[in-house]
């Protein structure tokens, strides 16, 4: 089993999660997942950056502490966006990026000050965001997230993050296992 919360950021960050089995087919694995759910996440950059790292902060406890899987097993998959060139996008086009390392940097800053109060001796575990390109999610369909189980009707980010559960999940079972 492997928990994966993924993250679609922008003006309204879609987040989704769950915990999934990466040796069953795609639309086994996001049928069947457990603790599974999804959310929109608004307000301006900074509040989004608190609220998102809490989300994912709680997600790896539980997948950890409840579900029992081993921290190297709970990952964090974002949307990689990146500004194409030539185009300023301002503060609007600027805000996914923002919002991305912005979460990064707060989660970073988290486990840090975690390792200090700790002692040295502690093992803290902050695994990196993985990245994934926005293209990707487009070869998930409509009708693919319908029969995934994971169509959420009026929320466009929280599909788009389940997109690239559905991705990161395609990923995971191509990586060979000895």
């Amino acid at each position: 089993m492997r928990g994966i919360l993924s993250m679609d950021p922008g003006g309204h960050t879609g987040l989704a999660w769950g915990i999934f089995d990466p040796t069953a087919d795609i639309s086994g694995a996001l049928n069947r997942g457990i603790d599974k759910g999804s959310r929109t996440i608004v307000g301006d950059e900074y509040e989004q950056i608190t609220a998102i790292a809490n989300i994912w902060i709680k997600f790896f406890r539980h997948c950890v502490t409840v579900r029992c899987l081993p921290p190297e097993r709970v990952e964090f998959v974002s949307e990689d966006f990146v500004q194409r060139p030539g185009s300023s996008g301002g503060k609007e086009g600027q805000s996914p990026i923002r919002i991305l390392w912005g979460v990064e940097g707060y989660r970073m800053g988290r486990a840090a000050e975690f390792a200090g109060r700790r002692g040295s001796e502690a093992r803290v575990i902050a695994p990196r965001v993985i990245l994934q390109h926005p293209s990707l999610g487009s070869g998930v369909t409509s009708k693919r997230l319908k029969e995934y189980g994971c169509w959420v009707v009026g929320k466009e980010h929280e599909r788009s993050a389940y997109k690239h559960i559905a991705v990161r999940l395609g990923v995971i079972k191509k990586i060979p296992t000895s």
